[in-house]
């Protein structure tokens, strides 16, 4: 059960372990060689800590964990977090969830509802779930960003509680409409692709679609949104997908409060739109941009955004974002 062909990362995956432990050090300072000693053996006890800890959870003793154990590896964690010391114990199951969905989002490459060990103990996820075990007070800015202190998992649940009009755990299409700048037919496709219950998403699914909009930039986001912008299944974005979304874009109840659009959008149709997304990717295909291309174009968090998020529209063509409550410029 700990073969080391199953768990045990290779060496340039370690490597690249020790560089990003080794971040803080200045790039024109020397490095003695007990220091970076020292950093290798915490490194490598760290690792091998971490390792058998997650082979606890290795129940077919395969390599991989599921949803349900990483579940239970974040729940054992819980109380040994000092930065969710405060968290209610009523909260921890929805915590496990909620933590598992980003583990999920970007190392379940292949949706198969595992991940292997190996790319948890390597992935920048991880290190920031571990972010939670130092004693002193994160710095504003790692709350603010850190998918799994407090205060952002306050937000993100919160923000699905107000969703929930009709407090049944769910959210129907109406109610996710009203997610910050979601356009209709975004919300109308996510029902298409995702499973529902009594017509609903669950939790999981929402969670998935607020870490691809809060991670655009990333190639597992540009990939969720390269899959719901292809309509049909087709293995690709085409000229009538870009008119489809865009058109939502267009029809946003902001559209019309934000007056300097307005001659923009008179201006622009949906062919020139799709034209000139068609010219930042350059596909070989002259009718299709695939997944692999939107991820290397490099545009391809500009692209999503624009069909996919009013406000990503709206601060593309002026450099500002829309306040929805006085819907002015901010």
């Amino acid at each position: 059960k700990l073969s080391v062909t199953h768990v045990d990362p290779s060496p340039r995956q370690y490597a690249l372990y020790v560089v990003r432990c080794t971040r803080a050090c200045p790039l024109t300072s020397v490095v003695s060689i007990v220091r970076l000693t020292k950093v290798f053996h915490k490194c490598k006890v760290g690792i091998w800590q971490q390792r058998l800890e997650f082979c606890t959870y290795d129940g077919d003793g395969n390599g991989y964990l599921g949803v349900s154990e990483v579940q239970e590896f974040v729940l054992d964690r819980i109380q040994a977090l000092p930065q969710l010391a405060k968290l209610d114990e009523a909260f921890y199951e929805t915590y496990a969830v909620y933590a598992a969905s980003k583990f999920f989002f970007f190392l379940d490459r292949n949706r198969t509802r595992t991940i292997r060990i190996k790319d948890m103990l390597l992935s920048d996820v991880l290190n920031e779930f571990n972010e939670l075990a130092v004693e002193e007070p994160l710095p504003r800015e790692h709350e603010e960003t850190n998918w799994f202190s407090l205060p952002f998992v306050s937000r993100v649940h919160g923000t699905f509680l107000a969703l929930d009009k009709d407090h049944n755990g769910l959210l129907s299409q109406e109610e996710l409409q009203q997610y910050e700048y979601t356009t209709v037919p975004v919300v109308e496709r996510l029902f298409q692709i995702s499973p529902l219950y009594h017509g609903c998403i669950d939790y999981r699914t929402f969670l998935a679609f607020v870490l691809a909009r809060e991670n655009l930039q990333t190639p597992e986001a540009i990939a969720y949104f390269a899959r719901l912008l292809d309509i049909d299944g087709k293995g690709g974005i085409s000229h009538l997908d870009i008119a489809h979304f865009w058109g939502g874009v267009l029809d946003h109840p902001l559209m019309s409060a934000v007056p300097p659009l307005v001659p923009f959008v008179e201006a622009t149709s949906a062919d020139n739109i799709a034209a000139e997304i068609f010219d930042m990717v350059c596909p070989k295909h002259p009718d299709l941009i695939t997944v692999k291309e939107l991820v290397s174009c490099g545009l391809g968090h500009t692209i999503c955004g624009l069909l996919t998020d009013f406000d990503a529209f709206y601060f593309h063509e002026t450099n500002f974002h829309v306040d929805r409550d006085r819907a002015e410029l901010v």
